[in-house]
């Protein structure tokens, strides 16, 4: 019998436990709104939820097909069922509660119940700013016996008005980092168990209308939304569901749905971006001034001198503009020494670090890398160990299982590892403690969580609080925990996601900071491409890459288009394979220079990295066109545009820019050449020339208010 362990659910918890107010008879009235924001009018039937206009105030286009059922869904077996408008015979509204505010509903709460028990709390909230709702659900077996077999939960299902044929989808593949823009009917999916697919962020968008509507999903994998015709109707159905792998349900056991948002906006994909990031940045952890960091990530599986080389990097580093210093893999006790980058070798055992590498301690690191006026932090990976620690540091009952057999991977000659599952509730406890204790002995400002390592099956024991098939459910619910520790505990930590099934992630929204998108970080041409389009799910100056060399390149223009195509997002320097030849004061010293010099660069636009973003040609997936993006505070004030030639042939660009004041002046600063202009936005906004003489070139236009030129702009 499966135990699915439920995590907080605030006013659901609160809901399912009160049993809510009592449902009227009849219908309600919907709750009107003046305009701004979203205008979310509900009314509750008998049976169901009933929305007559999710609209955005701004235009007054209205998504919802008017009078329409909306509600969560489950499906147990091979039946499905929609709360919106329960069936009496079957399931009944015991439950619901609107609560009135500006924009018509501030918040609804509903609980069905069906015959054998199954109860489903449902809850939509206004988030703050108006401009998105949050929808949340938890089933919970009321009943005396396990209710078997559910194969899916859902959060949402609405109808829309629009046609089919008016609307495409847009999403971000996980795997080739590419925006995708398809049309109805589209199936999103997160992918599963170390196998990721989409992100969490799909936009619907109307072109007709200039309308868009877009959804997160606060979850890493098994989630499904899909886009459809709904038959019959000229209408379209939307539904967002998590696939919970057959579970069963335990008496007084709760099953909670990820949290999925929904917000609107008037115009293009850029400028629903502008609603989707001042969400993201509400609820993501707040950021310093000088945020994002230049970072140097250093790790050495050399036998001898790794400490003495570490160290000689720390002034080096600093001389060149890294913000943030830290140690990568192999650093703990029993780390590999033979040069060949096996960081599997004494993996988790995170209680010491390794004295023979580091015979004056960690500790002692992390002040003289304070001192230098930079940031310190630490590499782990919490999920899996050194297969020799099973037994002794790692508990046996630790190891997640399928069919009796240990999870373990092999990679030629390094030490095998065994896979440590995050849905026991005593591994949790354990890495909440092992990387708490190292926070605090080692000072840490930063932690990079990697699931790189990660073997392909699921746990399916059922000793450790969950059961034969929702192993990863739990270990994702494990880890949101610990991150959620951290964050609580250490506010200022900055925490790193990394590692390939869990990139780009908005289960850690609440709680990362940082989000490193590849190891395949080694051409300029595909990191650029990657920064590009993840930036539609993320704002650019959380997502990651690193230069590791020049690339063989020794032209300085070409180097600058190398440290460019990092420039786009958290940019920083680090080794790859676990080798003190790889450290960056090694680097040829034309390339130390062009670090340098666009290091300098970097920090006099990098806060515009979180603010507003402009894709303005189409994100490219080939190396024979132009890339080009700007980054725009929200007054208009400052402006960075970057520009990339690649193999095309064109010379030149004409690129209209957005987000600009049109009735002020700005000074215009080309980085190549050194030249400035100034220029009135509606100048800019009709279209600026930009030339690279030749391929693979790039430049950089920084843009500022003239204060003495001009009246203030409109806020």
């Amino acid at each position: 019998m499966t135990r699915v362990v439920a995590m907080g659910m605030g006013m659901l918890a609160a809901l399912d436990a009160a049993g809510g107010a009592a449902p009227g008879s009849g219908t309600k009235p919907a709750l009107q709104a003046p305009a701004r924001g979203i205008i979310f009018d509900v009314a509750v039937e008998k049976q169901g939820i009933v929305a007559t206009r999710i609209a955005n105030a701004s235009s007054g286009y209205n998504w919802v097909a008017p009078n329409s059922g909306i509600g969560p869904s489950y499906a147990i077996g091979n039946t499905q069922a929609f709360f919106a408008v329960a069936n009496p015979g079957e399931v009944k509204l015991v439950a619901s509660e609107i609560g009135p505010g500006k924009q018509g509903a501030d918040a609804v709460t509903a609980r069905w119940v069906r015959k054998d028990g199954l109860a489903l709390s449902w809850m939509i909230s206004r988030a703050t700013g108006n401009a998105v709702l949050e929808f949340q659900a938890q089933l919970k077996n009321t009943g005396a016996a396990p209710i078997q077999d559910i194969r899916s939960f859902g959060q949402l299902d609405m109808q829309l008005a629009a046609r089919p044929q008016d609307l495409v989808v847009h999403y971000v593949d996980r795997q080739d980092y590419r925006k995708h823009t398809v049309p109805v009917p589209a199936t999103i999916t997160g992918g599963a168990w170390n196998a990721p697919a989409s992100a969490g962020w799909i936009a619907i968008e109307n072109t007709k209308a200039k309308e868009v509507l877009f959804i997160g999903v606060e979850w890493e994998s098994y989630w499904t939304v899909r886009v459809a015709p709904h038959a019959g109707k000229g209408q379209t159905l939307v539904q967002c569901w998590l696939n919970t792998q057959a579970c069963d349900l335990a008496p007084q056991s709760a099953l909670v749905a990820p949290r999925v948002f929904l917000g609107l906006s008037h115009g293009d994909i850029d400028d629903s971006l502008r609603d989707l990031h001042d969400y993201l940045r509400r609820i993501m952890p707040p950021l310093p001034q000088d945020f994002p960091w230049v970072a140097y990530d250093i790790w050495a599986t050399d036998a001898t001198g790794v400490e003495a080389a570490i160290l000689a990097e720390i002034p080096f580093a600093a001389k060149i503009g890294v913000d943030l210093f830290y140690v990568d893999a192999s650093w703990y006790a029993g780390s590999c020494t033979n040069g060949s980058g096996d960081w599997f070798t004494g993996v988790g055992n995170y209680g010491q670090e390794d004295r023979a590498k580091f015979p004056g301690g960690l500790a002692a690191m992390s002040r003289k890398v304070h001192a230098a006026g930079m940031k310190f932090g630490l590499w782990f990976a919490p999920q899996v160990v050194d297969a020799a620690l099973v037994g002794t540091v790692i508990a046996a009952d630790f190891v997640a299982r399928r069919d009796n057999q240990d999870i373990s991977l092999q990679n030629a000659d390094w030490a095998p590892i065994t896979q440590i599952c995050t849905g026991n509730p005593k591994v949790v406890e354990r890495l909440k403690k092992v990387m708490g204790d190292a926070v605090e002995a080692y000072g840490l400002d930063w932690i990079k969580w990697d699931n790189s390592g990660l073997p392909g099956p699921v746990c399916n024991r059922t000793d450790h609080g969950h059961g034969s098939t929702d192993g990863a459910l739990a270990a994702l619910q494990g880890q949101y925990e610990i991150w959620r520790y951290l964050r609580e505990r250490y506010p200022k930590l900055m925490l790193e996601e990394c590692g390939y099934p869990s990139r780009l992630d908005y289960g850690l929204a609440r709680t990362a900071t940082s989000h490193w998108l590849s190891d395949s970080t080694a051409s300029a041409l595909g990191v650029r491409q990657g920064q590009i389009h993840a930036s539609y799910v993320y704002p650019a100056a959380h997502n990651t890459a690193w230069i590791l060399n020049g690339e063989g390149a020794t032209d300085a223009a070409l180097l600058d288009t190398i440290v460019r195509s990092r420039m786009m997002g958290l940019c920083g320097v680090g080794t790859l394979l676990g080798k003190l030849s790889e450290r960056v004061s090694l680097f040829p010293p034309e390339v130390i220079a062009a670090l340098a010099r666009n290091f300098k660069v970097y920090k006099q636009y990098r806060h515009l990295l979180r603010e507003d973003v402009y894709h303005l040609v189409p994100p490219s997936t080939t190396a024979d066109a132009w890339d080009a993006i700007e980054f725009c505070n929200r007054d208009g004030r400052e402006a960075a545009v970057l520009v990339f030639r690649s193999k095309c042939s064109e010379p030149g660009k004409v690129l209209a820019l957005r987000g600009l004041e049109p009735d002020v002046v700005y000074e215009g600063k080309w980085v190549n050449s050194g030249t400035t202009r100034t220029m009135q936005g509606k100048e800019l906004g009709a279209g600026v020339t930009l030339k690279l003489p030749a391929q693979d070139m790039s430049e950089i236009l920084l843009l500022k208010l003239r204060s003495d030129l001009h009246t203030e702009p409109r806020l």
